[in-house]
């Protein structure tokens, strides 16, 4: 029976893991753009760490079931409909991590490693052995995964045995393999698993990866059909008994159609596959699994398997063989077929090849390659041959005669050509060559910009950075920088709503590029209803500091939301507005504890002594009420981003006080502090530094020598 007082807790358990992931996201954002020694990495490791404490109790881990629809907490979807934490989940997904569990031993460096595993290419952790052997090798012991260990089905010489001692069989030996790695049984589920028929197996495993990303099936089945392949390859493909042959087929065939006709590729492409054992497999499945194959080959024009062309080949040979008539249907069906019947008839191939070329493949085939000059010219021609190539060199020849010819000689045929180019490179996504074009019409037909210089070319420009990805920034962004004005509107709305944060970067270098252009549309802008819009113009309208901007910036310090008035005060204390220290001062003595938060974190920038003495009274804020732990680490980072040396003897009676109240609170107080002195001169603060790290049984001795190894220079 369920506990219902356990059901109550279940919602604000739920709500508390969405900030604890939430969080683990952020950290994940920070490890990627940051080095490790960033106070913002430390700063969101500890936040995390923080937050997972209240999720720990009772002394249980806490563990997050990951699918392709989001995180789960004891059965339940958290916030179903956010975005980002399903893209994490569908991330964790990608890794072939089922779930995660946080132990009361997770610390920051246990997070710090784990964010830079998941930062990790996919293919890299499946290609190195899984996110299994990633986290072995890190050395991460207090965040345990279940997942898809591809560890598991890499072959090491190893002879399985049953419980008589005797070798097991290739069946029993692959399942055995496929439970380890795939469903982490127990050893008293094995037997019953053992035991459980192909059909039961194969359902389980449909089912299995039906909540993880194609990446990942396609590595599994890949690993899989490698394991099984090879451990039947160890044993004599002779005496491969039939029953165990009997079973694989009817696993392979219980398999739903997509998983079925990639398993039985995987196979086939194997390289460890013989003929003799692959056409014994072959011979034993079903027609819809052949039929499949073929479809897929046809329809996907993917490279046909040898294996496959040596038995297709065989059976045009000997037409005299019985085939399946409906096997063959499925193959006219394709037009394969007839294509089989004609290439690969080996008898008749003179009727189709003339002598001399037929002589030349008979030449290459008796030394197995090409001439490596032949192959190096070969290479080079046919790279001259690709569409794109040629329309490049027509694009250098026009702007050749474009600066050698007068305008009013070049006729229409030159524009005519540029703009039939401009419509070329865009479909091709080819931005290096766009761009070019786009110069010389600028240049020559400023006039005639208007003429292809519409939404669809500007939305298809823009679309193609999410496409294409960073490789293709420097290029779009190029293409607009050339045109100017027509960009501004579009990206300003894509900067509103982007949520990737590679993508906001590049939206505001694209603005940034066009200088002037942007002030007067970011100021006719600034009356949009959506605060984070406005945000978004307050950080490009930092590059113009004329009487207008500044005029406009002041009056949204008043702004509803607290975002755009922290913006706005930053951008009065970026323009060095006497009036900005006043407003700081102002917003720090509010009782909101958002506003004071936000502040703080803005007082950064400021050089006023009355800033800091506020910052300093702040510290100084005692009571057996709220610590405002939040407000003084914001405080101390703040303090310590000035660098101003007036702070360290505020900070060093932080780390050398014991107050009788909110002992652990101040504990994390202390280590803020320490973590805050590398900011500082190095000259100030080593010594300090040395002195703590060398107290013995002094918790804070860690803290003080990871704090000197972050400072330039400086070894313990």
């Amino acid at each position: 029976m369920s506990n219902p007082s356990r059901q109550a807790d279940i919602p604000a358990e739920v709500k508390q893991a969405a900030f604890f992931a939430a969080d683990l996201i952020v950290c994940r954002s920070q490890i990627q753009f940051y080095p490790d020694s960033h106070p913002a990495v430390a700063a969101a490791l500890d936040k995390a760490i923080l937050r997972l404490a209240p999720l720990l109790a009772g002394g249980k881990p806490l563990t997050l079931g990951v699918t392709s629809q989001g995180l789960l907490l004891s059965e339940n979807l958290i916030e179903p409909h956010n975005v980002k934490l399903r893209g994490f989940a569908e991330l964790l997904a990608s890794f072939g991590i089922i779930a995660i569990s946080f132990s009361e031993a997770t610390r920051p460096e246990d997070l710090l490693r784990f964010s830079r595993i998941i930062n990790c290419p996919r293919s890299e952790i499946w290609n190195s052995g899984g996110i299994i052997h990633a986290f072995d090798v890190a050395g991460i012991r207090a965040i345990e995964v279940q997942a898809i260990d591809l560890s598991v089905f890499t072959l090491t010489g190893e002879i399985g045995l049953d419980s008589d001692g005797r070798p097991l069989d290739s069946w029993e030996f692959f399942v055995r393999k496929l439970l380890q790695g795939c469903f982490h049984s127990s050893p008293e589920q094995m037997p019953e698993l053992l035991a459980a028929s192909p059909a039961r197996i194969a359902g389980e495993l449909a089912a299995m990866l039906g909540n993880v990303p194609d990446e990942a099936r396609q590595y599994t089945l890949k690993a899989l059909a490698e394991c099984y392949v090879g451990q039947s390859q160890h044993s004599d493909t002779a005496v491969i008994n039939d029953d165990s042959l009997d079973k694989i087929t009817a696993f392979i065939s219980s398999l739903e159609p997509k998983l079925r006709c990639d398993f039985i590729l995987n196979i086939c492409n194997s390289p460890q596959a013989s003929a003799n054992f692959s056409e014994r497999l072959l011979h034993n499945l079903p027609e819809e699994g052949l039929q499949e194959v073929v479809q897929s080959i046809t329809t996907n024009g993917i490279q046909v398997p040898d294996m496959i062309l040596g038995i297709l080949q065989r059976l045009a040979s000997h037409p005299d063989l019985g085939r399946d008539p409906d096997l063959d249907a499925a193959i006219s069906s394709t037009g394969v077929g007839d294509k089989v019947q004609t290439l690969m008839r080996e008898t008749d191939l003179e009727q189709y090849i003339p002598t001399r070329y037929l002589q030349t493949l008979a030449a290459i085939l008796a030394t197995d390659k090409l001439p490596d000059a032949d192959l190096n010219l070969l290479a080079e021609l046919r790279g001259t041959l690709e569409p794109n190539q040629l329309e490049s060199k027509v694009t250098d020849i026009i702007d050749e005669i474009v600066m050698v010819v007068p305008l009013s000689e070049q006729g229409e045929g030159i524009r005519d050509n540029l703009l039939q180019q401009v419509e070329y490179f865009l479909s091709m996504r080819d931005f290096a060559s766009l761009g070019k074009v786009c110069r010389i019409l600028e240049g020559g037909y400023a006039g005639e910009s208007s003429g292809f210089i519409n939404s669809d070319f500007i939305r298809q420009t823009l679309d193609a950075a999410s496409i294409l990805g960073r490789d293709s920034y420097p290029d779009i962004r190029e293409v607009v920088t050339i045109i100017g004005v027509p960009f501004i509107e579009p990206l300003i709305d894509k900067l509103a709503t982007e949520e990737n944060r590679s993508l906001r970067r590049f939206w505001f270098d694209c603005l940034g590029g066009l200088g002037e252009m942007v002030r007067s549309a970011a100021l006719a802008r600034l009356k949009d209803g959506e605060w984070f819009v406005i945000r978004n113009l307050l950080v490009m309208l930092r590059n113009f500091s004329d009487p207008e901007v500044l005029s406009e910036v002041r009056k949204l310090t008043g702004h509803k939301h607290p975002k755009v008035r922290s913006e706005a005060l930053r951008s009065l204390l970026h323009y060095q507005d006497p009036a900005a220290d006043k407003l700081i001062l102002s917003e720090l003595q509010q009782s909101d504890p958002v506003r004071k938060l936000a502040a703080i974190q803005s007082a950064e920038m400021s050089r006023s002594k009355e800033v800091m003495q506020q910052l300093f009274n702040l510290l100084e804020t005692t009571g057996i009420g709220d610590f405002q732990l939040e407000l003084k680490s914001a405080a101390v980072q703040t303090l310590a981003n000035i660098g101003n040396p007036l702070a360290l003897p505020k900070l060093l009676g932080i780390i050398s006080s014991n107050p009788l109240l909110h002992r652990n609170k101040h504990a994390l107080l202390k280590i803020e502090a320490i973590r805050a002195l590398p900011l500082f001169k190095p000259d100030y603060v080593r010594p300090i530094l040395l002195k703590i790290s060398g107290l013995p049984q002094d918790p804070l001795a860690v803290h003080a020598l990871e704090a000197l190894k972050t400072m330039d220079g400086a070894t313990p």
